[in-house]
C-alpha cells in the first residue's frame, strides 16, 4: 500500500485513465493562460481528487504494485475489477451510466415473465449484475479473456442461476490471427498481429451445444465485433426473437471491416422493426422505427457522433411492438423524473 499521499497521487496519475486525460487537459489550458478555463480545470481535477481520496478506504485496493485490482461498491454490489477500469469513475460521474440495461430487463420480465439472458462480452460481470437486478431468470455469460473470466466468476460467485462460458464469439467458427489487447477495462482482438492465433466460435454453436432455450434478452458488447456476433447468431435470433441490447460504434465497427448501417439492415431483414437509442452514458436519445432509420438522411441525422463516442441500441422484433411501446413510454417517464 502507498504510504504517502504524494505517492498515492503519483500512482493514480500514471495508471488511472481519467487522471491522464485531465493532466493533458491542464497542460493545454495552462499554455493558453485562460483564467476561466483554468478555473474549470481546477474545479474538475479537485472533484476527481476528492472522489478518489474520500472513497479511498471504501475502494479497498488489493495490491497496487502487481495485481492492480480493486473492489468497489457499484450499483449496490461489491465488484472486483482492474485498477484502470473506467467503470468506477463513469458510474460516479454519470448516474445513468449502463443502468438502462437493468430497466430494460425489468420491462421484459414484467411483460414476458421469467426468461434467459445471454451476455456476450461479459467482461467483469457488471452487465450480468444489472440484468439480475432487473430480472430473476438464468444468465449465460460469455467472455473470451481468461483474466476477465476469473474476475467474472468472483463477482458472480454468490449469484444463482448463472452459467459462465469462456469463448470468443464471432461470425464463423474459425481461427483468427490476432492478439487480445486489453485497455482500460475492455478487451478486443487486434487482427494486425498475425503471429497469434485465437479460436473463435459462434453464438449459434454455443446455444445449440449447451441447449440454451427461452432467450429473450441478448446483450452484446464486443468492441466492434457486435455485428459479427449478430451474424453468427442468426439461428438463435430467428428462433428466440430476443430483445437485443448492443453497442453501436462506427469507428470500432470499421476497424474490423464492418458497417453500422449494414448491421441495422441485417436486423431489419430479420423483422426487427424498432429500436431505442441511447448515448454512451445511458441517456435516452429517442425511440425510432427501423424503416425510417434506414433512410440515409435519418441515419446520418440520428447517428452524427458530434457529442457521443458511441451509442447503445435496444432492438425489438416485430412481434414485440407493444413491448417496444411500453419500454419507450417507461423510459420517457424515467428521464422526466
Amino acid at each position: 500500500m502507498y504510504r504517502s499521499e504524494g505517492s498515492f497521487y503519483k500512482y493514480f496519475y500514471n495508471n488511472v485513465p481519467i487522471f491522464k486525460d485531465l493532466e493533458s487537459y491542464k497542460n493545454i489550458m495552462m499554455k493558453k493562460n485562460n483564467h476561466k478555463q483554468n478555473l474549470v480545470w481546477g474545479t474538475l481535477l479537485g472533484a476527481v481528487n476528492k472522489l478518489f481520496i474520500v472513497n479511498y478506504l471504501r475502494f479497498r485496493p488489493n495490491d497496487f504494485s502487481s495485481q492492480k485490482r480493486i473492489t468497489v461498491n457499484i450499483w449496490g454490489e461489491n465488484m472486483m475489477l482492474p485498477l484502470n477500469h473506467r467503470l468506477p469513475l463513469y458510474s460516479h460521474l454519470y448516474k445513468d451510466y449502463s443502468t438502462n440495461l437493468r430497466r430494460v430487463s425489468r420491462y421484459l420480465e414484467s411483460r414476458l415473465g421469467e426468461y434467459v439472458s445471454v451476455d456476450v462480452g461479459a467482461n467483469i460481470g457488471d452487465s450480468a449484475i444489472l440484468i439480475r437486478q432487473g430480472s430473476k431468470g438464468k444468465i449465460v455469460c460469455i467472455e473470451g479473456d481468461k483474466k476477465y473470466v476469473e474476475i467474472l466468476r468472483s463477482n458472480l460467485k454468490d449469484k444463482k442461476r448463472k452459467q459462465i462460458i469462456q469463448a470468443f464469439i464471432g461470425e464463423k467458427d474459425t481461427i483468427i490471427r490476432g492478439e487480445l489487447v486489453k485497455t482500460e477495462g475492455t478487451g478486443s482482438i487486434n487482427t494486425k498481429n498475425a503471429g497469434v492465433k485465437t479460436q473463435v466460435t459462434t453464438l449459434d454453436k454455443i446455444v445449440s451445444k449447451r441447449k440454451i432455450e427461452n432467450i429473450k434478452l441478448l446483450k452484446i458488447d464486443t468492441d466492434g465485433f457486435d455485428g459479427k456476433v449478430l451474424r453468427g447468431a442468426k439461428k438463435t435470433i430467428l428462433h428466440n426473437k430476443p430483445v437485443i441490447f448492443f453497442e453501436f460504434d462506427q469507428v470500432m465497427y470499421e476497424k474490423v471491416g464492418d458497417s453500422t448501417y449494414e448491421v441495422l439492415k441485417y436486423l431489419y431483414e430479420m423483422k426487427y422493426h424498432a429500436i431505442l437509442v441511447y448515448d454512451n452514458f445511458g441517456k435516452l436519445i429517442r425511440g425510432v422505427k427501423m424503416e425510417r432509420l434506414l433512410s440515409h438522411n435519418a441515419f446520418g441525422a440520428i447517428f452524427n457522433y458530434k457529442d457521443v463516442n458511441y451509442y447503445d441500441l435496444v432492438a425489438f422484433h416485430k412481434k414485440d411492438t407493444e413491448l417496444y411501446k411500453y419500454a419507450l413510454r417507461k423510459e420517457i417517464e424515467f428521464f422526466r423524473r
